[in-house]
């Protein structure tokens, strides 16, 4: 009965070692679970500020890509009136051109026209001259 007792409190030992060990295991374990979900904490709380930084930046590229659509719309509306101000300019600079050249023609015909005035009008005094000059001797004749 002596050997039983000494196997009992062995065997007692043994299951207290393994008891004291399992709870050993069982208190690292929760450290472990604890340090997880710490991690898991922090991990979702990375995750929710990626999450807002990037529905922001989602936003702001959203908002600078309206705004540069907006841009490229008035740029093309300016293109478009500049165009056609350049178009009606090169248009009265064409009829402004034509006219310039139709008076320069009228000038230079006008010249010619004075310039054979002016022969005509020093022929015409030459000849009314020489018309006194045969009155005043077909006079002084008779």
């Amino acid at each position: 009965m002596k050997s039983k007792i000494v196997a009992f409190e062995l065997e007692n030992r043994g299951k207290e070692a393994q008891i004291r060990h399992l709870n050993e295991l069982v208190k690292s374990l929760q450290m472990d679970l604890q340090n997880a979900q710490n991690d898991n904490r922090a991990l979702r709380d990375r995750e929710e500020k990626w999450e807002t930084s990037k529905v922001q930046t989602v936003r702001e590229y959203d908002g600078d890509e309206q705004r540069i659509k907006m841009l490229m719309s008035t740029f093309e509306a300016e293109r478009e009136k500049l165009n056609d101000d350049l178009k009606q300019l090169a248009s009265k600079l064409q009829i402004s051109e034509s006219k310039n050249a139709d008076l320069r023609d009228d000038a230079d015909r006008l010249k010619r026209d004075l310039v054979k005035a002016e022969n005509f009008a020093t022929r015409s005094n030459v000849w009314s001259m020489q018309i006194v000059e045969s009155q005043t001797l077909s006079d002084s004749c008779r």
